[in-house]
């Protein structure tokens, strides 16, 4: 639970980070669902959707997220293609068979059978790969080209007139105003 937890809390702060910041464009969230490829292919299609709406259900109870953004779902039932880059990366016995059996034009049936044939990759892939591919998985989309500005409206400063000690004429105020739609923006000159 040690390690679910910590991943739940980093879940939460991304949540909370996506809903609350404003100036982050999302343009869609695309929420999946994995199963390792080992088992009866109908349960691991069951387990890959129910990992995925259960992710959902989460994340709308507490963020609304289908309310606040456009989400798409899907699940993959057999991981086959994270089992070969988890394989690829780890010290796992027998690598280069292993890595032939699942790249193969076996049925998956056909791989996990013929994996099961060889013992020690089997336990180490049980205990190392195949629990890591058991998960839901989140995408954010953002938006491009969008530039967040925030903007405070402030009076219109009044111009009076100041006796000024100086032998050339001055400007009444030193003041140069430059209104548009949105707001006024003032430039003072520096002395």
């Amino acid at each position: 639970m040690g390690k679910n937890s910590e991943e739940l809390e980093a879940l939460n702060r991304f949540a909370q980070s996506l809903v609350q910041d404003t100036s982050k464009q999302v343009s869609r969230i695309i929420v999946t669902g994995y199963s390792s490829p080992d088992g009866p292919r109908a349960l691991n299609d069951r387990l890959a959707k129910a990992r995925m709406q259960n992710f959902l259900n989460y994340v709308n109870g507490k963020y609304d997220f289908s309310k606040r953004f456009d989400v798409k779902s899907n699940w993959v039932a057999e991981d086959w293609e994270g089992c070969r880059m988890a394989v690829e990366h780890a010290p796992v016995p027998d690598k280069q068979q292993v890595l032939a059996i699942i790249n193969g034009n076996d049925t998956p049936d056909q791989k996990e059978y013929r994996l099961k044939q060889m013992p020690a990759a089997w336990e180490y892939m049980k205990v190392h790969i195949l629990p890591p591919l058991r998960r839901a998985e989140v995408e954010v989309q953002y938006g491009s080209g969008t530039v967040f500005e925030q903007r405070i409206m402030i009076e219109r400063p009044r111009c009076e007139p100041v006796e000024q000690s100086c032998q050339t004429p001055c400007d009444p105020c030193d003041l140069i105003v430059d209104e548009n739609i949105t707001g006024i923006i003032v430039e003072m000159p520096e002395e």
